[in-house]
């Protein structure tokens, strides 16, 4: 968990589009049918009225507090469960965050 401060930024509606496409790609990315914002001319007439509606922020960081959680609360079968998602084959695998969730819960590797 992290807590950042300092003042925000508000975007300006292109700013803020610009940042809905690459946060949308980003996701989209990972499915077997991506949709994008800008994938045809409706598409991004129908996106644009949309992003009128949102508020994009720029934060600066001027102080950061942070804290590794790794589910700690969580039950055990979760936990593992969590950590065999991450290491495996999907989109969203990390082999690193499975380590440390590892590490925090003394939970033994496959070889282990």
């Amino acid at each position: 968990m992290a807590h950042l401060s300092g003042v925000p930024e508000i975007l300006t509606p292109e700013e803020n589009f610009a940042v809905l496409e690459r946060l949308v790609d980003r996701f989209e990315e990972h499915v077997a049918a991506p949709r994008r914002l800008n994938a045809t001319r409706a598409a991004t007439d129908d996106a644009r009225r949309l992003s009128r509606g949102t508020v994009g922020l720029r934060l600066t960081p001027t102080r950061i507090v942070a804290k590794r959680k790794m589910s700690q609360n969580k039950p055990t079968e979760i936990v593992r469960t969590v950590i065999g998602e991450l290491e495996g084959e999907g989109p969203y695998a990390s082999p690193g965050l499975a380590r440390e969730m590892r590490l925090v819960h003394d939970t033994p590797g496959e070889s282990g």
